[in-house]
């Protein structure tokens, strides 16, 4: 989740679109510029985050991803768009973890677009809390 927070905040203190990429298969994730900000080999890494994947606690599955409207995306690299004033489509990131004692644990990641926060739901019968699907009645 820190991550994706991290990647808003820049995303709206560059005023520069940024991606979160998560690999479903090999539980990693990382962040990644836009191509025009990628750097030629000959340049200095002048970032002072990580670009590179980073692998996920040996604890932790990461199960799927789902944007609203869309399908939950089960395996594969995901990426997660971010434009330049820090918003995202809504998004859920569902995560177990590998303990017996723990096996319907379920923890889902929710991320409104529009919001600064994500929020945590915990489900200890092995269910992802997705989000409801928003009509256009909803706004009136």
């Amino acid at each position: 989740m820190s991550l994706v927070e991290q990647a808003r905040a820049e995303a709206e203190l560059r005023a520069e679109p940024l991606k979160v990429e998560l690999d479903l298969d090999l539980e990693r994730y990382r962040m990644v510029l836009p191509a025009e900000q990628r750097l030629t080999r000959d340049q200095a890494e002048p970032e002072p985050w990580e670009l590179q994947w980073q692998d996920l606690d040996d604890y932790v599955d990461l199960q799927m991803v789902a944007v609203v409207g869309g399908p939950a995306i089960r395996n594969g690299r995901v990426e997660i768009p971010i434009d330049h004033h820090g918003f995202m489509a809504d998004q859920v990131i569902v995560l177990t973890q590998r303990n017996p004692d723990l096996q319907n644990m379920v923890w889902s990641i929710q991320f409104r677009g529009l919001e600064r926060g994500g929020r945590i739901v915990k489900d200890l019968e092995g269910h992802a809390a997705f989000f409801e699907a928003t009509e256009e009645y909803a706004f009136q």
